[in-house]
């Protein structure tokens, strides 16, 4: 989305982005308000679990980890 090249911290942010929707049954950020507000979001916005979730922490925390905007901090495949 900017540019940047692409690794294996993409595959993991992807993971991510689908292990949230099969949790939550939505998009972890909403793309109806335009392609240059998703990006923002995207890029320096915290993904936010829903409250009433009853998903384990440990897959909450996987999930946040995987979304981590910065690429040097998000989790890695191994």
């Amino acid at each position: 989305m900017e540019g940047k090249p692409y690794d294996k911290k993409c595959d993991v942010w992807s993971l991510g982005v689908i292990l949230f929707q099969l949790a939550f049954g939505k998009l972890p950020f909403p793309i109806d308000q335009g392609q240059v507000a998703f990006i923002k979001k995207v890029t320096t916005e915290r993904v936010e679990i829903p409250t009433t979730s009853q998903v384990p922490k440990s897959l909450a925390d996987l999930i946040y980890r995987a979304l981590e905007q910065n690429p040097a901090k998000r989790c890695s495949v191994e």
